[in-house]
């Protein structure tokens, strides 16, 4: 199974806690690589705000961006399918 390397460059905005759940994203595949790839943008540019991201704050970012997916009416389709598996390990 391929994941992601996620750079030295990213690591260094994410704690321990939010580097695993951001694995696991890339890993488990319950999220497509468009919307996982979203999270860690955001999650960059959190940190280039000055800010650590932690988990909470990763999962928080990532709800965010479901929940702007599932509004859009063009995406909808694509989301109906998989509105209750949006859990992770």
């Amino acid at each position: 199974m391929a994941v992601r390397c996620i750079s030295e460059y990213e690591r260094r905005f994410l704690t321990e806690g939010a580097l695993s759940l951001a694995y696991s994203m890339f890993a488990e595949k319950i999220f497509p690589d468009h919307v996982v790839e979203a999270v860690m943008t955001e999650a960059i540019n959190y940190g280039h705000g000055g800010y650590t991201v932690d988990e909470e704050l990763l999962y928080a970012i990532l709800w965010a961006i479901c929940e702007r997916h599932v509004k859009n009416p063009q995406a909808q389709e694509t989301w109906d399918h998989n509105r209750n598996d949006f859990r992770l390990s």
